[in-house]
């Protein structure tokens, strides 16, 4: 096997924001605590409540940080995704790189993917710009000596 060029570990920006933005993200805890109040003062429900909370937001960030991986060799793109799903293309395929963003629900949630593609346009391999700081996907596209073509939303 070819020793790796490039080795980036995941890090969710998506999670990231949410830390900045208290509302959004704790809302859940919030209602919560609002119900258990409202229901009658039990410290333990409560508490158990917001472990609960905590647990659902901050296992994905932190698997997101030990599982989630992208390996660049000589020959192949390796891409490990935050649920163990793996791609690996020959770096040779790779004709062009395509980002493409959606808007989920009801328009608040934006989620940008970015596509390796071959020469007829199928997808190789597809990252999830959200678990990934950009200064990191920015030297992965040079290591490749690809720009970066923006799709537009979808």
């Amino acid at each position: 096997m070819t020793p790796p060029l490039l080795t980036i570990r995941g890090h969710p920006q998506i999670l990231e924001k949410g830390w900045k933005q208290p509302l959004r993200s704790w809302w859940p805890l919030l209602v919560i605590w609002l119900y258990e109040i409202a229901r009658g003062w039990r410290p333990l429900d409560i508490i158990a409540s917001t472990l609960a909370v905590v647990v659902v937001l901050v296992v994905p960030y932190v698997l997101g940080r030990v599982i989630a991986r992208i390996v660049l060799t000589g020959d192949t793109l390796d891409h490990h995704s935050v649920l163990r799903r793996r791609e690996v293309c020959e770096r040779s395929a790779i004709a062009r790189v395509v980002q493409v963003s959606a808007r989920l629900g009801f328009g608040s949630i934006r989620q940008t993917q970015t596509r390796c593609l071959d020469a007829d346009g199928v997808t190789l391999v597809t990252i999830r710009n959200e678990w990934w700081r950009p200064t990191d996907l920015e030297r992965l596209w040079a290591a490749l000596g690809l720009s970066v073509v923006d799709a537009g939303d979808v």
